[in-house]
């Protein structure tokens, strides 16, 4: 007797892919928001260096902080804020100006310069973030990535817009993968299955709590599945 264990594992799968993009601000990684971290990181090194008293110092505190500017690149570029990107590439030109001084005071001037580019780089990662926040609200921080961008032809788009094409591409592979189950599956397996899904998706919907990202990925997801058991309706009695 053949086992339907792994198509239904696939499906039940496909909607745990569909419900990926909805938590993805609720989890830590945002590279913008790493970003800013690491800015704030960065400049507390710097102020490190400008107040150590020896040369020898200040350049230990600047290597730390152009240590950390160069591993947060990843962070910054995936971020997608190019001006953010410009300001912090300006502090580790900055910091490298202070590795190589040979006099104190030329060390720290390059501090101050790379400190002013700092605060820059803070309120471009601020206004980006702002202007940029999705419109689902809090729940979906900045989507812009390097990535999305370089899909978009070098072209950002705004993150509404990546999330409703995110959520709309897994709906159509959970779709794909019900009408695997209506043509593979035994109609009363199938039924089963399917009805399960809308069960859980009707309870998912009570929960007062959900945002408009997650309401709509639901309905949807009900949407669905109800067609697939109209398909099957009356499969039991068929030949």
């Amino acid at each position: 007797m053949k086992s339907y264990r792994k198509l239904f594992l696939i499906v039940a799968g496909f909607l745990g892919i569909i419900s990926l993009p909805l938590l993805v601000a609720s989890t830590n990684y945002n590279a913008c928001e790493f970003a800013k971290k690491n800015t704030t990181f960065i400049a507390e090194r710097t102020q490190e260096a400008l107040n150590a008293p020896t040369l020898d110092l200040v350049k230990f505190h600047s290597f730390r902080a152009l240590k950390a500017t160069f591993n947060s690149k990843t962070n910054f570029g995936d971020c997608g804020c190019e001006k953010a990107l410009g300001t912090i590439n300006q502090v580790e030109k900055n910091l490298r100006s202070v590795t190589k001084s040979v006099a104190l005071d030329d060390a720290r001037l390059f501090l101050e310069i790379a400190s002013k580019n700092l605060d820059l780089t803070k309120t471009n990662l601020l206004d980006y973030t702002k202007e940029h926040l999705s419109a689902y609200g809090d729940e979906f921080l900045v989507m812009n990535t390097k990535e999305a961008v370089e899909l978009q032809g070098g072209i950002a788009i705004d993150s509404k817009t990546q999330m409703d094409s995110v959520i709309e591409k897994s709906l159509s592979k959970f779709e794909k993968s019900l009408k695997d189950v209506i043509i593979l599956v035994d109609c009363e397996k199938a039924q089963q299955f399917i009805q399960a899904t809308v069960n859980r998706t009707n309870v998912a919907l009570d929960d007062p709590g959900l945002s408009d990202a997650k309401k709509y990925y639901h309905k949807r997801v009900l949407e669905i599945s109800n067609n697939a058991i109209k398909e099957l309706s009356g499969c039991e009695n068929k030949g």
